[in-house]
């Protein structure tokens, strides 16, 4: 403010001659003077002029002071919005990456699992071990023992009507297929190891073929 003033002297000082002595102290203020002051012709009317000019000044100040203010706001909420932006794209993305990273790994469990599954899957029984035209089945030595004749029995005749294509009741495979097995289980101690394993992936592999037709 004292600056203000300082420059406001100044200006009545001029206006009064001050600074030039000698000079006519006529009033010049006229039109077209570019909105400026002419000479005062008293010091009442040079202070005046001062004033005026300290309170122009103090008020293009203020209005350059706020205008310049406003900018500044205005850049400050832009950069926040652009770093709002930019965090909110690399969280997007990242996003983006995880559920296609989580969608391969699933796609890849999925095809483990598929796999893992074929190959546990029984294989099929060759014609020598099941005739897909007559039905007869080639029984392991194992399994032609006396023990396991009536499941033989049964089993046969299913797969006789399996070989002609008649209805087959899959419940009853499975039944005769499974006591089989548990009559071979009783004597699991009394049999040579790849005997046993060879015998019982035969049950299991017979029982498979039921759920195909004939060829």
């Amino acid at each position: 403010m004292k600056r203000f003033l300082a420059i406001g002297l100044m200006i009545s000082a001029m206006q009064v001659g001050i600074f030039q002595p000698g000079t006519v102290h006529a009033q010049s203020y006229g039109r077209g003077g570019g909105g400026g002051f002419g000479r005062a012709s008293t010091p009442a009317q040079a202070y005046a002029y001062g004033v005026g000019a300290i309170v122009r000044s103090q008020g293009q100040y203020n209005m350059m002071t706020a205008q310049a203010a406003v900018a500044a706001q205005q850049a400050n909420r832009l950069a926040i919005q652009n770093r709002v932006d930019a965090t909110k794209a690399y969280f997007e993305m990242k996003q983006i990456n995880r559920d296609y990273q989580n969608s391969l790994r699933g796609q890849a469990s999925q095809q483990s699992m598929a796999q893992y599954y074929e190959q546990q899957k029984p294989k099929k029984l060759s014609p020598a071990q099941l005739d897909p035209v007559t039905g007869q089945i080639g029984w392991p030595v194992l399994l032609k023992d006396d023990t396991y004749q009536p499941y033989r029995e049964q089993l046969q005749a299913i797969f006789k009507l399996w070989a002609h294509h008649q209805d087959v009741n899959y419940s009853e495979v499975l039944k005769a297929s499974d006591a089989m097995q548990a009559e071979l289980k009783k004597h699991i101690d009394d049999l040579p190891p790849q005997d046993f394993e060879d015998a019982h992936k035969f049950i299991e592999t017979l029982a498979f073929e039921a759920h195909f037709p004939a060829v």
